[in-house]
């Protein structure tokens, strides 16, 4: 809004006037014929033009000047009247005269443009600059990040947490309809959008929905996913294949130089049809993972299990960030089947099974 600037030029105009008259005083009171008369009608003026300085100065302070204290965090309900912001406003003692306010906001024009939401004003602000945070929406935002590599069902537990969302209703939410092209109609996944909340830092507004919630992120997997879908089509994949892929990835290792060594491997196993063998997709069933797989869990029942199918599993087995996926796509040119951990985060790589069991007897054998 423009409101204060308006009353600053109203001030100096007034000033320039009075300086004017000020003048045109001293030159006059020395003239002859009707001396008196000019003088009084100089005094006139001079009065007029004081009016004018100080009037908008006096209405300014009193009415829409910042009030001053603490900053105060307000609530406007979506459908409130111009009336009922401004007497809500002033009962926060936000603004001075929610009845200057309001004639403000008739004479340009603005009713019906202050928008609901949570907003944050600061003791520094005046009226106009309350108003134009209303009309332009500036409701406070509360930032919160999605790790990669979580699941729905993580993505939901956290964002309970944070008290943005319910887990249930978020997980309802990632189980409706979304126009986007990249989805899988897939109907034999787990969970039909795993894989496709993008991890990424986010603005949470008050008020927003679980869907909202959903939608912003697979928003931001659109944006991430365009420039890989005609080199991924060039290799053969898919986007929901690249997308599984970069899951399993994002899941083995969180050490980043390590994502394209990964990938090598399974890109390797893949072109010649052997088993991923994934830990982590049998993490994936798991109700809580496991740091060591049992023998009891490679005989897992489910084409999630990549120990007994070929291939990537049906689908993603959590959201992998922008680093996994283009790993997925652009892995390091290995001769690597095979990698162990060396149980600090980083992996040793194998080209052969003999080697692999090597690096295990090193890194997976019990202390003596």
């Amino acid at each position: 809004m423009r409101g204060t600037a308006t009353l600053q030029r109203l001030t100096a105009c007034g000033r320039q006037v009075m300086s004017r008259f000020t003048a045109g005083c001293r030159r006059l009171s020395g003239s002859k014929p009707g001396r008196r008369q000019l003088r009084l009608g100089l005094v006139i003026l001079t009065v007029v033009a004081l009016v004018a300085v100080l009037v908008p100065v006096i209405a300014y302070r009193t009415l829409f000047a910042a009030v001053g204290g603490e900053a105060v965090v307000l609530s406007v309900p979506s459908g409130a009247s111009t009336r009922a912001v401004a007497n809500l406003l002033a009962e926060a003692n936000v603004i001075r005269s929610p009845l200057a306010l309001r004639a403000w906001i008739r004479l340009r024009g603005l009713d019906g443009q202050l928008r609901a939401g949570e907003y944050r004003f600061d003791p520094a602000h005046d009226a106009f600059a309350v108003l134009d945070r209303l009309i332009r929406g500036k409701v406070v935002e509360y930032p919160f990040t999605i790790p990669e590599g979580l699941t729905v069902a993580q993505i939901a537990v956290l964002l309970e947490q944070k008290g943005f969302a319910a887990a249930q209703k978020f997980r309802e939410a990632a189980r409706q309809t979304y126009n986007y092209s990249f989805l899988p109609a897939n109907k034999d996944l787990r969970e039909p959008l795993e894989g496709y909340l993008y991890p990424d830092t986010y603005r949470y507004v008050k008020g927003m929905t679980e869907r909202q919630l959903v939608d912003m992120m697979l928003r931001r997997m659109a944006e991430a996913l365009r420039p890989l879908e005609a080199p991924a089509a060039a290799q053969g994949f898919t986007l929901h294949q690249l997308v599984t892929l970069a899951s399993i990835v994002e899941k083995e290792t969180a050490v980043a130089d390590e994502l394209p060594l990964v990938a090598s491997v399974f890109r390797n196993r893949l072109r010649i049809d052997m088993k991923l063998d994934s830990c982590a997709t049998l993490n994936y069933l798991l109700d809580k993972p496991r740091p060591v797989i049992t023998m009891q869990d490679l005989e897992i029942v489910s084409p999630y299990n990549t120990y007994k199918h070929n291939g990537l599993p049906p689908g993603p087995i959590g959201s992998p960030g922008l680093a996994a996926l283009k790993a997925a796509l652009e892995p390091a040119e290995t001769k690597y089947f095979y990698f162990v951990s060396r149980n600090d985060g980083t992996h040793a790589f194998s080209v052969t099974f003999e080697e692999h069991n090597r690096w295990k007897l090193v890194y997976q054998s019990p202390n003596p």
